[in-house]
């Protein structure tokens, strides 16, 4: 199984459903209507791919993964240590 992470603005073919950076949204969404785009999403996943909607959601969505394939409390600690709240609500984007 191999995992795949993506951060801000990309065009992302194969991909059911997707997010991606709010300033660029309707740019990015309007390259690949393949995609199910979901703009209220801080973080999206679809099986084994991972998409955030910019940099600080990106950094959420990379704790749920590790919190997916290591442990929550693995992530909770990770970001305790580079001191980081972390928003655990994927499904809500306050910039959205």
């Amino acid at each position: 199984m191999y995992w795949v992470c993506v951060t801000c603005c990309h065009t992302l073919y194969g991909w059911k459903k997707a997010t991606s950076n709010k300033l660029a949204f309707d740019w990015v969404t309007s390259i690949n209507t393949q995609v199910h785009w979901i703009k209220k999403a801080r973080w999206v996943v679809d099986d084994h791919l991972y998409s955030s909607s910019g940099v600080s959601a990106g950094i959420d969505m990379s704790l749920a993964f590790l919190a997916n394939i290591v442990a929550e409390d693995v992530a909770d600690s990770v970001a305790n240590h580079i001191e980081y709240n972390r928003v655990k609500d994927k499904d809500n984007d306050p910039f959205a």
